[in-house]
């Protein structure tokens, strides 16, 4: 299997990172998922709604993703639950549900959930978010393109030295896969999306 079947987006809608200014980042966010799947060559999205966007029905916007192999969508609540479960229906690439609270196994039924660690949230497989890769074995890792915690753009030698040792590691087994985040600072000038960009094309 191609280390890229691997790896996920983490895509949400444009310019929802920017909201409220809460991370420091700089420019305007207008690169969508689907735009921001395309750049990288990743055939993996999980699609996580923010305030509420984007708005249900999910159709509309899934229509624009029929070119990817494997779609996430997040669960919040009961509704959204039932929203994830319509869709899976129709649409044969969501295979999973992000549950990010509350249990929804009645409504979601077979379908594969996921989880983010620490959430307190029992799924199939589960994602950390750590700047030590290690920490990650035997899950799966995400990856910031920008520091969240202290407003600002990451360290690239840092960055490139991080990311090497993420890929090493799912090339070896020790990590099930990688999530990307996310399309709301790829088009605002980082360094490290070109970073990633590159070494997303040589693995």
């Amino acid at each position: 299997m191609s280390l890229k079947k691997q790896i996920w987006l983490l895509g949400k809608v444009p310019g929802s990172e920017h909201y409220g200014n809460e991370f420091s980042l700089p420019g305007d966010n207008r690169m969508t998922p689907a735009e921001a799947a395309y750049y990288l060559g990743l055939s993996n999205l999980c699609y996580m709604t923010v305030h509420g966007y984007p708005k249900k029905p999910y159709d509309y916007t899934l229509e624009s993703l029929t070119f990817l192999d494997r779609i996430i969508w997040s669960v919040e609540d009961e509704e959204s639950a039932y929203e994830v479960a319509r869709v899976s229906k129709y649409y044969d690439n969501v295979v999973g549900a992000l549950v990010l609270g509350g249990n929804y196994d009645e409504i979601l039924g077979s379908i594969q959930k996921w989880t983010f660690a620490g959430t307190g949230v029992k799924g199939d497989n589960t994602i950390v978010w750590t700047d030590d890769a290690d920490k990650a074995k035997g899950a799966y890792i995400g990856v910031n393109l920008w520091d969240y915690k202290n407003g600002k753009e990451l360290d690239e030698k840092e960055f490139e030295t991080y990311i090497d040792k993420v890929f090493e590691l799912l090339a070896d087994g020790e990590i099930k896969g990688v999530f990307i985040n996310s399309n709301c600072v790829m088009d605002i000038g980082l360094k490290t999306v070109e970073i990633l960009k590159e070494k997303l094309e040589n693995i």
